[in-house]
């Protein structure tokens, strides 16, 4: 909280919510009781619930609007492929196909929300109402690793492809070659 302080020049509220979710429990539980007293405006939603994350947040945009979304993503899904975990009653939450791809991501999300970062492990999709701050900051400010301008939408080919050809601490320091 005294980052998000500093950060944004007035007390700020950070608000955890840590557990297993479904979009039933944003829809009609207690969830969304929580994001409707928060408000329509949220800085930062982070979901990685290892399920069926892109229908939890489905169910979360329609309660509120995040300026920046951060997202788990199912790695090692080539962009073009657009998948996601299904919705089932009996779902054992981290057991089989969890999350969903980049693409699906991207297709979910645009063009409310744009691109602007993905990890191999997360991503990362500002509003379009706050794109154009984050193009404006000098070059290398956004990302101290690199000397470039920020312009979004970031292309997803292009994110994927950097993201697996780089060293990661989780998979060691072997670098895997992607093509397109």
């Amino acid at each position: 909280q005294a980052a998000l302080a500093e950060l944004s020049g007035s007390a700020a509220e950070l608000l955890p919510l840590v557990g297993y979710a479904t979009p039933l429990d944003v829809e009609e539980g207690s969830l969304g009781e929580v994001l409707s007293e928060l408000g329509p405006q949220v800085d930062v939603l982070k979901i990685d619930i290892d399920s069926f994350d892109c229908a939890v947040l489905r169910a979360v945009l329609r309660r509120i609007t995040p300026s920046i979304v951060v997202l788990r993503v199912a790695a090692r899904r080539a962009p073009a492929v657009q998948i996601r975990a299904p919705l089932l009653r009996d779902y054992a939450c981290g057991v089989g196909l969890h999350g969903c791809s980049l693409s699906y991501q991207v297709h979910l999300l645009f063009p409310e929300y744009l691109l602007l970062l993905y990890t191999e492990h997360d991503t990362i999709f500002v509003h379009r109402s706050v794109a154009g701050e984050l193009e404006a900051l000098p070059p290398g400010l956004a990302f101290p690793w690199t000397g470039h301008l920020v312009q979004l939408p970031a292309d997803e080919f292009d994110c994927f492809r950097r993201a697996r050809s780089t060293p990661h601490p989780q998979g060691g320091s072997r670098e895997v070659s992607v093509r397109f």
